[in-house]
């Protein structure tokens, strides 16, 4: 990314001459990062509920396959290489699940502009106040909720790729369960 260079007068001005402050430039920015960022929140929340409804229906699936190859034979007894994994299959997805729903939840209180300030910049003096004066105060408020949302974006990219990896575990508990009842019968 290049860098960009301002160059500021004294007086507060641009140097250059019909040059407008670069303010709302910057109110843009953060607009579009925060824009992102609530996408990345959307993204990561969708996949979050994919690992719920592919936990579910994995478990699922495995208990009935349980349930079908216990019930051809009325004198069925589980092989003990069987147990552990069809025990854990159920379990990883379940946690797997909790924490699909873990992404999903408001993890926090998002910071930023809280009523008392708003209600500063409401009165009187500062309605009439220079626009750029709420303008900077706002973009402040929007820059701390970009930091917040990006930070949440984070735990929930770390809770996905947990929820995903728990999955792959019951995932493969559960194929090995599968393969030892078909192998033991």
């Amino acid at each position: 990314m290049f860098p960009i260079r301002i160059r500021v007068s004294r007086e507060g001005r641009d140097d250059g001459p019909g040059e407008s402050p670069s303010g709302p430039e910057v109110v843009k920015l953060i607009e579009k990062l925060l824009e992102d960022e609530r996408a990345n929140k959307a993204s990561a929340q969708s996949r979050g509920l994919a690992v719920i409804s592919t936990s579910g229906t994995l478990a699922t699936l495995l208990l009935a396959f349980a349930a079908l190859a216990t019930r051809s034979r009325s004198t069925f007894a589980l092989h003990p290489d069987s147990k552990i994994p069809l025990v854990l299959a159920p379990v990883l997805f379940v946690v797997a699940s909790v924490l699909g729903l873990i992404i999903n939840t408001h993890l926090r209180r998002t910071v930023g502009l809280n009523y008392p300030e708003l209600h500063k910049i409401l009165t009187e003096k500062a309605w009439n106040a220079p626009t750029v004066k709420v303008i900077r105060l706002l973009a402040e408020d929007q820059a701390k909720i970009l930091d917040d949302a990006h930070n949440l974006n984070a735990v929930r990219a770390k809770l996905l790729t947990w929820a995903i990896g728990v999955e792959i575990a019951g995932i493969a508990c559960a194929a090995w369960a599968v393969i030892s009842i078909v192998v033991h019968g």
